[in-house]
């Protein structure tokens, strides 16, 4: 009986993730005159503090819904190990010091702690983040 009762919430779980993760553009924040560049909501799934395993680290799991930006506005870093998955649309990912690339649905990118690095993209995105930090660190430091 408890078997079936985990086997269940497990599954009642999943769809309601996999819903939310394939909703409709239409059902997601759209660009507002305020928000021309940069519209992007970021919803947080998992924090987890990795305590002895990984002393003074923890992993955050977050949903990032990007609407269309230009790259030239968004120079950032990561403090921490950092892997993006596209979910949705494509972007273009600007590194510092390297050539520009593509990424589209179901590429996964990884970036180097405090790699500089720009993302660019004509339609909105989806992307699922993993990031491993330091603990009370910022996830995102923007580059000027």
């Amino acid at each position: 009986m408890r078997t079936a009762i985990i086997v269940v919430a497990a599954f009642a779980s999943g769809s309601v993730v996999t819903a939310w993760l394939t909703a409709p553009a239409a059902a997601r924040p759209q660009p507002t005159a305020t928000t021309q560049f940069r519209p992007t909501v970021t919803t947080e799934l998992l924090r987890t503090d990795l305590a002895d395993w990984c002393p003074g680290k923890e992993v955050v799991i977050t949903v990032a819904a990007n609407g269309p930006r230009d790259a030239a506005f968004g120079r950032h870093f990561h403090p921490g190990h950092s892997f993006s998955w596209i979910i949705e649309g494509s972007q273009t990912v600007h590194p510092d010091g390297a050539a520009p690339y593509d990424v589209t649905i179901g590429d996964i990118i990884h970036e180097e702690p405090f790699e500089i690095s720009a993302t660019g993209n004509a339609a909105p995105t989806k992307v699922l983040v993993l990031r491993i930090l330091e603990k009370g660190q910022p996830a995102t430091t923007n580059v000027i």
